[in-house]
């Protein structure tokens, strides 16, 4: 079955199901009972039935059975159950046993049989919405499943459904490791399971498999009546899956995200609704799980967890909160305390979030017999076993706290926003507040003494309590506080007495709405009724019913389920017609049809009486209940507002009750509203009236457009819609109209006598209406989630976690890399040591080699360099800018050298200082991300080492020297994944047996335990605990001996034989069932042997030696790669390649990555294999085989070759895979840093500075360009001035000089030109575009500067001491930023009104006056930009990342203007690539300087002074990383000013810099004193600028200084006193290189976008003749070069038949010739077009050796494709496809055939394009086909259909895929279009009279119309006309799969379409919206027909 079916079946189902499903408000106050079903309960109502949870078979619970047993659920207080997934799962009995718990799906359209029947589920979910309660559905969208039985290849895609192929999933098959959470693609990629039981992986983030599951999920949800989902296996999918799902269910749903990070769990709430509490679950069940040897910090560490869940978490009441689940153990098997279960279970229930209650939980369930901890699958028990005892103790108190939970619901309105606060901890004590409700919990048991606590709660002074466990009360003292009695462990639950509900002998309460009030009513009412003789009471009993109302959350009245109201009773219909309609409808769906024609009219009449009498009775039975147990009902939620389900019911009567439960989504009005119908004064009047009543707008658009008129459904919600907001003033609201009402008097008489005289219930009203003002008084107040969406606030960073990093004070570039990874402060002092000198020994070893010969000698000081660095990162958080600035004296080394004495010269220092930077700003930021792969191997490093501590604790006598030797040597974290993954093979079944406590414990690190589907053995552990592994130790040998042989570790370990031969031996070992046969045991055996061979990480250590020092590289071609790589194509470089040496691609790291590219493209096969292979072979060999001669010897050793051989091929997949993935890493890296070189070289260019002024000065510019250089194009310009300011633009037609001689006049425009430059006197001309004219423009503006002497701004010459000017300058400048800002928004927004040429103008202006600042702001688009011709090969976010690095270090280099930075949108730009700033650290600095409402004057504001009223930017540790990097310009008339504050000089320097300022002014300490007394601390300083005596700090020496501060300080300064003498001299000084001006081969790349490698001389191209002459031809390039081809060059056919060019060529033909002479700097080139030349073929260099070469393959090659072409070079290949619509037909055959078919049929035929092609025709009207290409991609051959298939940007994995999802999709939108009231069916002239017609009858109206574009299949017309007296517009409406295309806007249907037609021209108006066809011709805009 296609997914395509699917598609087509169930999607439309998406728009139409909410009904369905309850919202997430709606599950917020629920409680949820957790059914395994399988497990719960059987239909036949046994409580015996065997059920061994050990064994992992089915034991028979079913649907039915859960039924059967709702009043045992519902007994407890819960409104909702969660069940088992309920697809079809693997059938057959796995290793693991069977699928019974749901989660092995195979088939999602089909359900689990096992567990009922569609309609026992159907029945299941109805039966739960008769009892007011909801059901929740678990689902796995991340895998299916397969009974593999070891080995992956085994399984069937064939088997699943929908998703049945093998490119559905993820490959090639890995296992998850989830230590390492910082790679998420491995996690979400890879596989859960084993081979045993694999999980294949779906391609979630594939659109096929989430459309596919976006129509299953829009289906099933209203089919079965399902209210919330529950997601299993969260974070293992792709998180792009979720939007298109979630979108579909249109429900509530939380997913399982199963980490212990709060941080990383609560991250997922941007995807989903809720998530299950794991963050708060493993601290809950560590506080709870012992009562005598709890950890002393475990309450603090609860109170922490619920923190940080309220902290991380954007919204925790829609969390699932719980204690137990079939993932997690049995808190019984840990703690078998009844009051320690009382305790734990009372905090979930009461805790935030909605609370869940795993089956069994309520009976003390202790996953009996358990050998792992209590876990799965022990943990799945059979419930009726308890036999379902109500009357169990935890069953009872469950009870209670449902109740307690829903009465603090009822009376607080906040109680589910209001997070649970944790107002005190002790080491066994937690006490919390949610709300009212106070929750007093404690880890003592039912041993604990009795003592008071004394709990700060927080109550009104002489508040009484009641305790609702235990119904005892207390009185809060005058702070609030209550004296809480504690005694044997028990937990205390206080709420007010005067709220607690009827709980404890209260009162019985109703909902916090009127409804007490109406109770009281229907009292007062009976009583009335019961005396007056007109009424039967016995029937107003029901009534009662029908009327009682409640509200809902949002103060709206809601029905009780299965109940009408009083509105539903006022539908014309009947009653009885209602039930004869729902028994026609029952009848229906039972398979029968309904003939009326048929019933006997008595039979009828009889059963329609006897429903009306069940009715009644029924009823009366209904107000029984209510009036004798209202309580219990308040507990399962009956009489709880705003959750009920609506009863089902006719569509009319919905729309009748409008927007009280359905109608939500009317609340945001459509387009339609905006534009009123009618004409004032007629009847649109007042509909546009009531429009404007209801929120519409009133204005000048009412009278836009004719109003569309809508489906019946549409229409009448529509005017349901108008008449909802106008309350009804129907009935008889006085006694007056009652009597004029036409009632006789007796009619009145009853009317009045039943209601009173109409003001008995004005008391009711006004109850009513002070609640719900109090209730609008007491909401929540808004919250920005509350109004965007998840995805908007984390697009803006609005999120709680982005909060959580603003106020952090740590950098934000820091906290976002370190996400992933422990915080290493939690160490001791002592382990952070220790760790400190092994990252920097680990990081040297690493980056030392790399440093080449410039640090010989000098690894000591290299080492030392880096553990200072790593103390300054991890330690004091300083990020690579602060440290390069301000610790750059440890980051050289420097020697003090002895001097030879010269006699000449005795005073000279005896020593001179060799200084040698060990640590470049670039190694700065390679240590940073070594930093974090260091931390993530050693928490793996840390996870092994705490297993087999594990281990060893479990069994005294464990002992592994794997473990011993390799772990301490372990280097590298592949080493470690080897060491892990043979942990898991060797020790699973141990380590499955203690998985629970080391997770609860928290020795598995930060993470949870992986969910695997997993059961008692896997089955290695069953070959090793059986007779097969005596045989594995016949062998002989251990891997691991054998690899310390081959590794030549230790001794060498001798092979043994045993006398038996291997087939004799195995003989022995026969067991049944397993081992029936010898060869069985050999089997398992041999296997065994093998994979421990592949397994040994010593044998994986030595290979990956073996290969990283051997290994050699080939290129082999595939078939595809043989026909389609030609000596033309970019990757014939290595087509041919082979025996190539790993450290050729260190030089030439694009190759490998072209090569891997080429390998997925299915081109080339890289293979890896080692030199000199057959020696390192034998050498292997020689390790494992044995010295024996005998016969049985011989045949040991054969085996022992056969097992090795094996395992070498195992980890020859293994070390290639990781080989290629390494090196494929380090390429990319290598790729990316010289990105970042060139990116820094772009960066570092100062503004363009004018001659004779500051080097950093502000140029104004003028800039001109004239685009694409055409004809017809004009030159726009802009000035711009020295502020940045766009004072004037405009364009210019011609500035070409003329020629006197020629008598040509100059051009139109150089008057108008030399009169601007007069006039604005800019200081340079700026010139750019992507043509070659722009070189003739920039020439032409040169000859006018140099004929009209246009010169620049005057400055004055030092040299002559008088003021000159110079030309002025014309400048070439680099436009790389200009192409791509001014065609993004954000320039239109910036500039609006100017064409997008002078908007490229003045970005290149802006960009001469700061280059920096304009890269900036191109913001992630900088990724758009050049720097390398392979940045393509690595992926964005890692150029991104290292282009970052570049921008941090020049912004910190240059610095930034504080106060510059708050007033400048462009400078603001720049603050985030500050020092421990970023993007949302610098938006709350600008934000908070902003609310100062002052500029700063000085940098210690930035942190705050409360004494002006002055909050803090930002904090003490990032102000250290950001303050000498902000500065404020020195203005000497503010008296607090303080110059150092305008220099790089850093705060914690600025004493050292007044010391210096001080000694140049040979100042002594008085005269310092002084200074400072007068002018404060920066008076010295200010006192050497006054006196502008800087440069007598050049006077000092400051060695010695600098030796004095390393002596008494240990201060290493010598570096920065010298960046203190600089600064007190030049502040801030431009330390950037000058502008760059572009070379020739860059102008000649921008302007004709080549490079020297794609146009070389000797390339054959197409020319255009552009003239000819006798002697020559001029021609044109493509990319616009001219050339030149003499005579001598031309055909030499030509001179032979004495032809000439004029006869031979025409203009503007195009012709092929060969370039001999190219000229980049002239932009010229000559050419040839000799045959003799145009036959040798260009090849371009290539970068291989002598033997690195197939010379043999490519000769074999070449004949063989020469061969193949000769045979029928001419014929086309003859396709033939399998598939029933494939035709060998052309177009017009193809549209011949179609002629005759429908709307939508279609034709598959072969393409011309070749047999990488096909074309799909399809009809779309009469007369008008569209022609598909379709593009194969993947194609195993010649012939095949690709399994790739792509048209347009859309692809396919079938042609039936195709042709539903792409060709039936749009013939359906076609159909929608046609069918279309607006749809004309004549031709546009048509539609263009009939337009014209409606307008000259309805003068004032406007009007439009759809019609087909014959002319353009696909395509229609909208057709437009606003008037009478206005012309006819036409736009091109393009129809696409998912609906239609107008403006580049997309919309789903016709409604929508229309909508957006309507805002465009009520935005826009009719010309700014563009067309097709015509409307090109018309500049884009719409055509005007007239």
């Amino acid at each position: 079955m296609h997914i395509s079916s699917i598609f087509t079946t169930t999607l439309s189902l998406a728009l139409c199901h909410s009904a369905h499903a309850a919202s997430n408000a709606a599950w917020r106050s629920r409680s949820i009972y957790q059914v395994l079903t399988d497990r719960f309960a059987r239909a036949d109502g046994s409580t015996s039935a065997t059920c061994d949870a050990s064994q992992g078979r089915y034991c028979g619970g079913n649907y039915q059975g859960i039924i059967s047993k709702l009043d045992y659920i519902q007994g407890m207080g819960f409104d909702a159950i969660w069940i088992s997934p309920i697809v079809k799962n693997i059938e057959d009995t796995t290793a693991y046993g069977d699928a019974y718990h749901g989660y092995w799906a195979q088939d999602i359209t089909s359900l689990n049989s096992h567990f009922g029947t569609s309609g026992d589920l159907k029945a299941l979910s109805a039966a739960l919405h008769a009892r007011g309660m909801y059901l929740m559905v678990d689902v796995v969208v991340n895998h299916m499943a397969y009974n593999a039985k070891g080995s992956i290849d085994n399984i069937d895609y064939t088997k699943f459904r929908p998703f049945n192929k093998k490119s559905n999933y993820h490959f090639p098959y890995c296992t998850i490791d989830y230590n390492n959470l910082a790679n998420m693609t491995q996690i979400q990629d890879c596989w859960i399971g084993d081979t045993q039981v694999p999980l294949p992986d779906l391609r979630t983030e594939d659109p096929v498999v989430q459309l596919g599951y976006a129509a299953w999920i829009a289906g099933l949800i209203p089919q079965y009546g399902i209210d919330g989902i529950r997601l299993d296996t969260v974070l293992q999918v792709n998180t792009g899956f979720w939007s298109t799902f979630l979108a579909a269910a249109n429900t509530y749903m939380f997913g399982e995200v199963y980490i212990n990070d709060a941080s990383f769990v609560c991250k997922y709430q941007n995807y989903l609704p809720g998530v299950l509490n794991y963050g708060l679950y493993f601290a809950l069940f560590n506080a709870f799980k012992s009562t005598t040897t709890a950890p002393t910090n475990a309450m603090t560490d609860l109170a922490t967890a619920v923190n940080n869940v309220k902290s991380k978490c954007k919204d925790t009441s829609l969390l699932g909160t719980f204690s137990e689940n079939h993932d997690n153990p049995r808190f019984a098997f840990v703690q078998g305390d009844l009051a320690a279960a009382m305790n734990i279970i009372s905090f979930t229930m009461l805790a935030d979030g909605i609370p869940i209650i795993y089956q069994g939980q309520e009976q003390r369930y202790s996953a009996s017999g358990s050998n792992n901890g209590g876990n799965d699958p022990f943990n799945r028990e059979a419930i009726w076993f308890s036999q379902y005892n109500t009357a169990a103790p935890l069953y009872g108190l469950i009870k209670k706290l449902n109740w307690a939970r829903k009465n603090a619901i009822r009376d607080d309105s906040t109680y589910l926003s209001y997070q649970s606060w944790p107002i005190y901890t002790d080491t066994t004590t937690i006490a919390t507040k949610k709300g009212k409700l106070v929750t007093v919990t404690s880890n003592k048991g039912s041993t604990g003494a009795n003592y008071t606590q004394v709990i700060p709660a927080g109550y009104t002074a002489g508040t009484v309590v009641t305790e609702l466990l235990g119904c005892t009360t207390l009185t809060a003292d005058s702070s609030g506080s209550i004296a809480v009695p504690m005694g044997l462990g028990q937990p205390r639950v206080y709420y007010p007495t005067a709220n607690r509900g009827s709980q404890c002998g209260g009162t019985k309460t109703r909902s916090r709405s009127v409804t007490s009030g109406f109770s009281t009513l229907k009292k007062v009412r009976a009583q009335k009724m019961a005396s007056n003789p007109y009424f039967d009471t016995a029937a107003q009993e029901a009534s009662e019913e029908e009327e009682e109302e409640e509200l809902d959350e949002d103060g709206n009245p809601t029905t009780r389920p299965g109940r009408k109201t009083r509105d539903a009773d006022m539908d014309d219909s009947s009653e009885e017609d209602d039930d004869d309609d729902e028994e026609a409808a029952r009848a229906i769906r039972e398979g029968f049809i309904v003939d009326e024609d048929e019933d006997d009219e008595e039979e009828k009449a009889r059963k329609r009486q006897e429903r009306k009498e069940e009715r009644k009775k029924r009823r009366r039975e209904e107000a029984e209940d209510d009036m004798l147990d209202d309580e219990d009902l308040d507990l399962i939620g009956e009489t709880h507002g705003g959750e009920q389900r609506p009863a089902k019911e006719s569509k009319f009567k919905r729309l009748k009750r409008g927007h009280r439960e359905d109608r939500a989504s009317v609340e945001a009005r459509g387009v339609q509203d905006i534009f009123s119908d009618e004409e004032e004064g007629g009847e649109g009047a007042g509909a546009a009236a009531r429009a404007r009543a209801f929120g519409g707008y009133g204005d000048e658009m009412d009278d836009f457009i004719e109003q569309d008129e809508f489906p019946d459904e549409d229409g009448e919600r529509l005017r349901d819609d108008l008449e909802i907001r106008q309350p009804s003033k129907s009935g008889y609201t006085s006694l007056q109209k009652l009597k004029e009402s036409g009632l006789t008097e007796a009619e009145q008489e009853d009317i009045m006598g039943a209601f009173g005289e109409g003001n008995e219930f004005e008391w009711a009203l006004a109850v009513e209406k002070d609640i719900m003002a109090d209730e609008a008084d007491s909401g929540r107040p808004t919250e920005l989630k509350d109004v965007f969406e998840p995805s908007q606030l984390k697009e803006k960073m609005l999120t709680p976690e982005d909060d959580l990093i603003r106020m952090t004070d740590v950098p934000e570039r820091f906290q976002l890399a370190r996400k992933p990874y422990k915080d290493i402060m939690d160490l001791t002092e002592e382990e952070q040591i220790e760790r400190s000198a092994e990252e920097a020994k680990w990081i040297s070893n690493i980056m030392y080699p790399r440093q080449g010969r410039r640090l010989d000698n000098l690894r000591e000081p290299f080492e030392q360099a880096v553990a200072k660095v790593l103390h300054f990162m991890n330690v004091e958080n300083l990020e690579p800018p602060y440290i390069f600035q301000n610790r750059k004296d440890y980051l050289i080394h420097t020697e003090r050298i002895a001097r030879t004495p010269d006699p000449r010269y005795p005073d000279e220092p005896q020593h001179e200082m060799h200084a040698e930077k060990l640590i470049t700003q670039t190694n700065l930021w390679e240590l940073f991300d070594f930093d974090l792969q260091y931390r993530a191997f050693a928490e793996k490093r840390e996870v092994i080492r705490n297993s087999v501590a594990a281990l060893k604790e479990a069994n005294a006598d464990f002992e592994d020297a794997v473990f011993d030797d390799l772990v301490p040597a372990a280097a590298e974290i592949g080493e470690l994944q080897d060491i892990q993954d043979y942990l898991n093979f060797t020790y699973s079944q141990q380590l499955k047996d203690f998985a629970l406590d080391a997770d609860l414990d928290g020795t598995n690190g930060a993470n949870g335990a992986p969910k695997r589907a997993r059961g008692a053995r896997g089955v290695w552990d069953k070959i090793r605990a059986g007779p097969a592994y005596h045989y594995v130790r016949a062998f002989g040998i251990t891997a691991d001996a054998f690899a310390q042989n081959a590794s030549n570790v230790g001794r060498k370990h001798y092979t043994e034989d045993i006398q038996s031969r291997p087939d004799d031996f195995a003989d022995t070992l026969v067991q049944d069932p397993d081992y029936r046969t010898g060869a069985d045991v050999m089997t398992s055996g041999k296997a065994m042997f093998v994979e421990e061979l592949a397994m040994s990480p010593r044998l994986r250590k030595h290979m990956r030696v073996l290969y990283a020092t051997n290994m050699l590289f080939d290129a082999v071609r595939t078939d595809k790669g043989m026909k389609q790589i030609d000596v033309d194509h970019q990757y014939y470089e290595f087509k041919y390649l082979r025996n190539y040496d790993i450290r050729a691609f260190v030089d030439r790291p694009e190759m490998f990555l072209r090569m891997l590219e080429a390998e997925e493209q299915g081109l080339i096969e890289i293979k890896i294999r080692l030199q000199n292979e057959r020696r390192l072979r034998d050498e292997l060999r020689r390790g494992i085989e044995s010295d024996g001669l005998s016969e049985a010897a011989e045949q040991w050793n054969t085996l022992r070759r056969e097992a090795l051989e094996k395992a070498l091929q195992k980890l020859h997949v293994v070390i290639t895979k990781g080989l290629k993935d390494h090196l494929k890493n380090q390429c990319e890296n290598k790729i990316a840093v010289i990105c970042r070189d060139e990116y820094s070289r772009k960066l570092d260019q100062a503004p363009y500075k004018p001659k004779g002024m500051v080097l950093g000065t502000t140029p104004r510019v003028l800039a001109l360009s004239n685009g694409a250089g055409e004809r017809v194009d004009a030159i726009c310009w802009a000035y711009v001035d020295e502020n940045g300011r766009v004072l004037e633009n405009g364009k210019f037609g011609d500035l070409r000089l003329g020629n006197q001689e020629k008598y040509i006049p100059d051009g139109k425009d150089i008057a108008p030109f030399v009169e601007l430059v007069e006039r604005r006197k800019p200081d340079v001309i700026a010139v750019s575009g992507w043509s070659v004219e722009a070189k003739r423009l920039y020439r032409d503006l040169q000859d006018i500067v140099e004929l009209h002497k246009l010169m620049s701004t005057a400055y004055e010459d030092p040299d002559e001491d008088k003021e000159v000017s110079d030309p002025l300058e014309v400048v070439m400048i680099n436009d790389e930023v200009a192409r791509l800002y001014h065609a993004l928004p954000r320039a239109a927004i910036d500039h609006p009104g100017v064409p997008p040429l002078t908007r490229y103008c003045i970005a290149l202006a802006m960009y001469m006056q700061n280059p920096m600042k304009e890269y900036a702001a191109l913001g992630d688009n900088i990724t758009s930009i050049t720097f390398d011709p392979n940045q393509q090969l690595i992926p964005k976010a890692k150029l991104k990342k290292h282009l970052d690095t570049a921008m941090v270090d020049m912004v910190n280099l240059v610095g930034i203007d504080i106060n510059d930075a708050v007033n400048d949108k462009s400078t603001e730009n720049l603050l985030q690539y500050i020092c421990g700033l970023g993007q949302r650290k610098a938006g709350q600095m600008i934000k908070t300087v902003n609310g100062w409402g002052h500029e700063m004057i000085t940098r210690g504001q930035l942190v705050g002074d409360m004494e002006h009223g002055l909050r803090p930017s930002v904090g003490a540790k990032c102000f250290e990383n950001c303050a000498s990097f902000l500065y404020i310009v020195y203005d000497q008339t503010e008296n607090d000013a303080d110059y150092l504050d305008n220099t790089r000089i850093h705060p914690e320097d600025y004493d050292i810099a007044r010391k210096i300022a001080a000694d140049a002014l040979e100042f002594d300490e008085e005269d310092i004193k002084t200074e400072v007394d007068h002018g404060g601390p920066g008076a010295v300083v200010r006192k050497l600028v006054a006196d502008d005596a800087q440069d007598k700090v050049n006077d000092l020496l400051l060695e010695q200084y600098a030796e004095q501060l390393e002596t008494k300080f240990g201060q290493h300064k010598r570096a920065t006193l010298e960046s203190i003498r600089a600064e007190l001299q030049n502040p801030f000084e431009e330390l950037r290189r000058n502008f760059t001006y572009l070379n020739s081969s860059e102008t000649f790349t921008m302007l004709t976008g080549e490079t020297e490698k794609t146009l070389q001389e000797g390339m054959v191209i197409s020319v255009s003749v552009r003239r000819t002459f006798g002697d020559h031809l001029e021609v044109k390039l493509d990319c616009g070069i001219d050339g030149g081809i003499s005579s001598t060059e031309f055909p030499e056919d030509m001179e032979k038949n004495g032809l000439e060019a004029r006869q031979v060529w025409q203009s503007n033909q195009v012709i092929q010739a060969k370039i001999t002479h190219l000229d980049t700097r002239k932009l010229t080139a000559q050419l040839t077009m000799r045959e003799q030349e145009l036959r040798k073929p260009f090849k371009r260099e290539m970068y291989h050796g002598v033997d690195e070469w197939d010379d043999d393959q490519e000769a074999r090659d070449t004949r063989e494709m020469k061969k193949a072409t000769s045979t029928d070079s001419s014929a086309r290949i003859q396709r033939v496809i399998k598939h029933s619509l494939y035709r060998a037909f052309n177009s017009a055959q193809a549209e011949a055939e179609l002629a005759k078919q429908g709307r939508g049929d279609c034709i598959i035929r072969p393409s011309s394009k070749g047999t990488d092609h096909l074309v799909i025709t399809w009809k779309v009207h009469d007369g008008v086909f569209k022609h598909e290409d379709v593009l194969e991609l993947d194609k195993e051959n010649e012939f095949s259909v690709g399994k790739t298939l792509r048209v347009d940007k859309a692809t396919y994995s079938d042609l039936d895929e195709l042709i539903v999802l792409h060709v039936k999709a749009m013939a359906k939108k076609v159909d929608e279009m046609m069918g279309d009231d607006r749809y004309q069916s004549g031709t546009k002239q048509q539609a263009e009279a009939w337009l014209t017609t409606y307008t000259d009858a309805n003068p004032k109206r406007s009007m439009y119309v759809f019609c087909i574009d014959r002319s353009y299949p696909g395509y229609f017309h909208l057709c437009f006309k606003p008037g009478r007296d206005a012309g006819t517009f036409f736009w091109p409406v393009k129809v696409i799969p998912s609906g239609f295309q107008l403006q580049g806007n997309k919309y789903p249907d016709m409604r929508a379409l229309k909508n957006g037609f309507k805002l465009l021209v009520a935005n826009h108006g009719t010309g700014g919206v563009k067309a097709h066809g015509n409307g090109v011709a018309n500049g884009g805009r719409a055509v005007h027909a007239r």
